[in-house]
């Protein structure tokens, strides 16, 4: 059976234009997960080879992403064997999970994903290629069970709730951190949405940028560019920009960060400005009504933040 790379369906926030939150949380059951912040994987098998995937594309030696694919097809730990003759076992299925490093054959990782008690790979999905949706927690939990234990648990399973019940547990996303330390927010399953279109969604509420939005006093500009501040200041958030920079310093194979080094600098600032721009500008635009969006102002002042995030740490 030949099975293809298939990426991870983009996770969008809540708020955002293509969920209508008040009919993505009207379930029977409403998965509330931790959302973790590590390196996308994936693992599959097409005629009986195992394949690995990061967000975007399949990996192999020469292109690999943290060493994910070398970590899954040499390691000799017990569970990876066999969550691999699972896939040889279920082709058709692809498994997905968050992948923080620290294993025997791969460093941790730099960043805010440090602060993480173990490393390796977690799953957090499982896709049915034939049938062509995502399977239930109830389902693929059941599946693994006794096969691979770093199968992410959810926080809560709701039934029918509010948008300000799952907002209460943003603060919750405390799984495999220490004592103290909170993540990067929460993840929102609801496996029997479609949305108009009939396409699967899955949405998130990013801890940071709730936060920004429920505490911080609204900032009055004077300035024509004030819209492209607020943007700015809503998403381009430390824990935002901190999360990309980790992901270039994983691409160059580099342990800290380097504040001499133009190649590092050139790549976190249009990194960030990508991603910055793809998750955010359109339903942020959309929602304010604007007429005009000045590009260059939120170049700049995303540059800006950069900047100023790389030579604070």
């Amino acid at each position: 059976m030949i099975v293809n790379f298939k990426p991870f369906v983009h996770v969008e926030r809540l708020s955002s234009n293509k969920i209508a939150s008040h009919d993505y949380l009207n379930g029977e059951n409403i998965y509330i997960f931790p959302k973790m912040d590590g390196t996308s994987g994936l693992i599959w098998s097409s005629d009986g080879k195992i394949h690995c995937g990061s967000r975007n594309r399949e990996l192999s030696y020469d292109k690999d992403n943290a060493n994910f694919y070398k970590y899954i097809i040499e390691s000799d730990d017990n569970e990876i064997q066999k969550i691999k003759q699972f896939c040889v076992e279920n082709e058709g299925l692809i498994v997905y999970g968050e992948f923080l490093g620290h294993t025997s054959t791969t460093t941790k990782f730099v960043g805010s994903i440090k602060t993480y008690v173990n490393g390796g790979f977690f799953v957090f999905a499982v896709f049915d290629t034939i049938n062509k949706k995502y399977l239930s927690y109830d389902v693929y939990s059941k599946m693994l069970d006794g096969v691979y234990s770093k199968v992410l648990k959810p926080i809560a399973i709701l039934h029918q709730p509010t948008e300000s019940c799952v907002e209460g547990y943003v603060d919750e996303c405390t799984y495999n951190l220490p004592n103290g330390t909170i993540g990067e927010g929460i993840v929102i399953y609801n496996y029997d949405y479609r949305d108009p279109w009939g396409n699967v969604q899955i949405a998130k509420i990013v801890r940071d940028e709730w936060h920004h939005d429920k505490t911080k006093k609204k900032t009055v500009y004077t300035g024509t560019d004030s819209l492209e501040k607020e943007f700015v200041e809503k998403y381009c958030t430390d824990a935002f920009v901190e999360k990309e920079v980790n992901k270039v310093l994983i691409a160059l194979d580099m342990d800290k960060i380097d504040c001499k080094n133009g190649k590092f600098f050139g790549m976190a600032i249009n990194k960030v400005l990508d991603e910055l721009m793809e998750e955010n500008f359109w339903d942020f635009f959309k929602n304010k009504k604007a007429a005009s969006v000045k590009l260059a102002a939120i170049k700049g002042l995303a540059q800006a933040r950069v900047r100023e995030y790389i030579l604070n740490n």
